[in-house]
């Protein structure tokens, strides 16, 4: 959706990876995460992510939500 809308979109498969990315002095205007990753979640890979690029606005969202059984009536 985003590149639909004309942003340059670059995918990481990990929270290393991302960090890897911005390591490598890549720039990018937002960082857009899960919450919910195998070995760091997405709280600490924007931590890790401020300390590297402090003033890089990161979006931590999650599709998983834990929801009540549907009532039967």
């Amino acid at each position: 959706m985003l590149e639909d809308l004309g942003h340059v979109v670059t995918e990481a498969n990990s929270g290393a990876a991302a960090l890897a990315l911005l390591e490598a002095g890549n720039v990018f205007d937002l960082m857009i995460t899960d919450y919910s990753m195998p070995g760091m979640n997405g709280a600490e890979l924007g931590q890790a992510a401020r300390n590297l690029v402090p003033d890089l606005p990161i979006l931590v969202a999650s599709g998983y939500a834990e929801l009540p059984p549907p009532v039967q009536v």
